[in-house]
């Protein structure tokens, strides 16, 4: 038996709440996967991504794409919001220190998803973290992000190893287009030794060296909605 048996029935019978969400995906191996299992739920998703479009090539994008289609279907369709976000990662750039730039950067990614959530009527996030996966990811950086917004984010991924995702994302179908090559927008403009213990206080300080209620208005106001299969609502 694979690690995620695909079941048509868990989609109409769904195995915990139902209710909407707003689900960040990359072009990586993890997101799809948490989306799955969260949509496998019965919890309906939009997907959000972010991309740093004209600095990087259009691959995650395209990535973003593929791999909605081949998600969104699975719950009778949904959207897929593109929110360029190289504006507000130069200005993280130009007003910050290395180390602190990814966490800045997921920060604005909740705010931004969950004003998206907002206007689309769910009530929480969902992110493919994995628990102490990258530097970005350990418990205090998690706690960090979660203290940027007033929504829940779910994180159905938060115990698992890169081998029971891998596994997962190809039981799938949704690895051979994750691991094609893509520019992540996240390290783009991150070097090196990012802090793995951050404060709230501590971001703040720097978010406050920018408008960054700004820079977070002017990513929503430019998100495309791209519908993909057959639900429009």
């Amino acid at each position: 038996m694979t690690f995620i048996e695909m079941d048509t029935a868990h989609w109409h019978k769904p195995q915990g709440d139902t209710g909407m969400a707003a689900g960040l995906i990359s072009g990586g191996i993890d997101s799809p996967v948490a989306a799955w299992l969260t949509m496998r739920s019965g919890i309906r998703l939009d997907l959000v991504h972010f991309h740093s479009y004209p600095f990087s090539c259009t691959s995650a994008i395209q990535k973003a794409k593929e791999l909605s289609a081949k998600l969104l279907p699975l719950q009778g369709g949904g959207r897929l919001h593109l929110v360029p976000f190289l504006d507000l990662q130069e200005a993280v750039f130009r007003n910050t220190p290395n180390s602190l730039r990814i966490v800045i950067y997921r920060r604005a990614m909740a705010r931004i998803a969950e004003r998206i959530a907002s206007v689309l009527g769910a009530s929480f996030l969902v992110t493919g973290d994995s628990l102490g996966q990258v530097s970005s990811q350990t418990l205090q950086n998690l706690a960090t992000v979660d203290q940027a917004v007033k929504m829940p984010i779910l994180r159905p991924l938060i115990g698992f190893d890169k081998t029971e995702i891998i596994g997962a994302a190809k039981d799938i179908g949704t690895y051979e287009i994750s691991i094609r090559p893509h520019e992540d927008c996240c390290t783009l403009f991150s070097l090196g030794n990012p802090a793995t213990r951050t404060t709230a206080k501590q971001v703040e300080v720097q978010e406050g060296k920018m408008d960054m209620q700004t820079l977070i208005d002017r990513c929503v106001e430019a998100a495309e909605t791209v519908p993909i299969g057959a639900r429009d609502d």
